[in-house]
């Protein structure tokens, strides 16, 4: 090709895509012209050119490619080439209409969305060239407010029986819907149509109707249920249980009491108190009643209510309380099942009595005074009354040291010096305890258990079937040292003066420190004894005037206490007088003295006192 060879299209057509071509040279397109620029044809050959073209109008395009259009080395064509397009009117597609409710069963009075759906298949915009309108079938109205997206002016309030659209258009190739909620109070199969032509647009009507189906179930009554039921569920004779009626409403609707609810308790079973409902109704059955009745009320909708009394039974068995079919009468029908629940009352069974003992302190020393205290326990419901003397016999060398008590009632004997305690008569209250307490000692050293046994206390209840046991412990006492101690008073005399010497024995432990050996103290040289001595602890003193010695033969340092030696002593000369009691100088039945005793005399010429 010599020269560019360009189609330009006639007016209203349009390339649509790039071009291609067959004859080698380089194509290109603009809105309304191809061109193949270079490029050539084979000997006895041909080759193409190629583009997609579009048009927006109906109608018929000729495309012309003049003589001469085309340039090459061989020369240019002699005759015009000529194609005509012909672009045919589009048909329009029926405009639709579907509806549904939602959801599609609801009970009478209940609400269900209405929606209908428009919808246009077609390339361009469908006009509402009419009003729509939906009549509701005979017992259905609208219950709300609707709504729709089409932009047309919708009509239908509530209690409307017509949903009208006026206007509006439907998008090409998409839909526009009317919602409206809808309601009805009567029970049935309620059936909502669009007829055919119902929607009126510029490109047509509905073809096919629009069916939806709104069922109203009938409302099913439910039969009112009874329960009931005994807290606790075992009692003791005479005891109280809590009976509980329970009545229920599984329907959506109150139900009234049309009769009234009466309740016949098991012979041996009566009422202990008042009771009462909250169903509003008139309760009957006062203590001592054998039936329970209510009168009226009412059982709230999907709800219940409660009959509470207290009931007893003095007599051991099992009470069934029954409530038959039929016995709750409404106006939404009876109980279907009986109610039904058990009483037992348990045979009383008596528990042991029992017996426990201590000693308050549990060790004493020899002499000293513990408080036996004894404990009587019944566990039982009723009084356990003593119908034998209870005899607690005290181990060997434990004696009463002073009078003894009891709380149960009964006969104390048992008084100072005696070895038993002994109680007569007597009771201990039920689920409680009594005490017997009495002061008790012992002089020996040692461990005393003192036991009650099996079978000591004796009630109308039985008997204690474990033994009561204390240990009393009587510590043997631990000595401590007997003590020397001496002093001069004065402890500064002039030669030839006079002194007073005492030495004073003490015993700090409970009992008696009796001297087993002679006390010497044998003076420092120089020292006299310048006048007769004395002692309080009851021995023999020796040393007088002129010896050199002061001897104490027997007697005793009184428990916890002490005695004393005097002696007056002098000497000629001055010079200092050291006396030593050495240890162990003090010999008693308690031991002897650990630490010497010192005192030091004093004899100054020239003093003056």
């Amino acid at each position: 090709m010599t020269a560019p060879l360009t189609d330009k299209l006639p007016s209203g057509l349009v390339t649509s895509g790039a071009a291609t071509t067959t004859c080698g040279g380089t194509p290109s397109t603009s809105t309304a012209s191809v061109t193949l620029t270079g490029g050539t044809i084979p000997v006895n050959g041909s080759c193409t050119l190629t583009v997609n073209v579009i048009a927006e109008v109906a109608g018929s395009y000729f495309n012309t490619l003049t003589a001469g259009a085309l340039q090459t080395s061989n020369g240019s064509n002699a005759s015009p080439a000529v194609a005509t397009l012909t672009v045919n009117t589009p048909a329009s597609i029926p405009v639709t209409l579907s509806k549904s409710f939602s959801p599609g069963t609801i009970k009478p009075g209940g609400v269900s969305t209405l929606t209908i759906t428009l919808t246009n298949p077609n390339n361009t915009v469908a006009y509402l060239t009419a009003p729509l309108i939906d009549y509701l079938p005979t017992g259905v109205v609208v219950a709300g407010n609707g709504y729709t997206n089409c932009g047309g002016k919708y009509s239908g309030n509530q209690g409307a029986t017509t949903v009208t659209v006026t206007g509006g258009s439907i998008p090409a190739n998409g839909s526009r819907t009317i919602t409206v909620e809808v309601t009805a109070s009567a029970a049935g199969t309620y059936t909502n149509t669009l007829p055919v032509g119902a929607l009126q647009t510029n490109l047509g009507s509905n073809t096919t109707a629009a069916v939806a189906t709104l069922i109203v179930s009938a409302p099913v009554t439910i039969a009112p249920i009874l329960t009931k039921s005994f807290s606790p569920s075992t009692i003791k004779p005479g005891g109280v249980s809590t009976l509980t009626i329970t009545l229920t409403n599984p329907n959506n609707t109150v139900a009234y009491l049309t009769a009234p609810l009466i309740d016949y308790l098991p012979t041996g079973v009566v009422v202990s108190g008042n009771g009462y409902t909250n169903c509003g109704g008139k309760y009957s059955g006062n203590q001592g009643s054998t039936t329970i009745t209510v009168s009226g009320g009412s059982i709230p909708a999907n709800g219940s209510r409660t009959i509470t009394v207290n009931v007893t039974a003095t007599t051991p068995g099992s009470y069934t309380n029954t409530l038959p079919v039929g016995a709750l009468q409404t106006n939404l029908g009876s109980n279907t099942v009986a109610a039904s629940a058990v009483l037992i009352v348990s045979a009383p069974v008596n528990v042991p009595v029992t017996l426990i003992k201590s000693f308050s302190p549990s060790t004493i020393k020899p002499g000293g005074v513990s408080t036996l205290t004894i404990t009587l326990t019944n566990p039982n419901n009723t009084v356990a009354y003593l119908t034998a003397p209870l005899i607690d016999y005290l181990p060997t060398g434990v004696v009463v040291s002073g009078n003894g008590y009891t709380n149960c009632g009964g006969k104390y004997s048992g008084n100072q010096g005696a070895t038993t305690v002994t109680v007569t008569g007597g009771s201990i209250p039920a689920n409680g305890s009594r005490t017997i307490t009495v002061n008790v000692t012992a002089t020996g050293p040692g461990s005393y258990t003192n036991t009650l046994p099996i079978g000591a206390l004796q009630t109308n209840l039985g008997s204690n079937t474990v033994a009561a046991s204390a240990v009393l412990i009587v510590s043997a006492p631990a000595n401590v040292p007997v003590t020397l101690s001496k002093s001069f008073s004065p402890s500064t005399i002039k030669p030839g003066g006079v002194s007073t010497l005492t030495i004073t024995l003490t015993n700090p432990n409970n009992t008696i420190a009796y001297l087993t050996a002679p006390l010497f103290d044998y003076l420092p040289k120089g020292l006299v004894v310048s006048g007769n001595g004395y002692t309080n602890c009851g021995g023999k003193y020796s040393g007088n005037q002129g010896s050199t010695t002061v001897t104490v033969t027997g007697g005793s340092i009184p428990a916890n206490g002490s005695r004393t030696i005097t002696v007056n002593v002098t000497a000629s000369y001055s010079g200092s007088y050291t006396n030593t009691l050495p240890v162990g100088a003090l010999q008693t039945s308690l031991g002897s003295n650990t630490a010497a005793a010192y005192a030091t005399l004093t004899v100054k010429s020239g003093y003056s006192y």
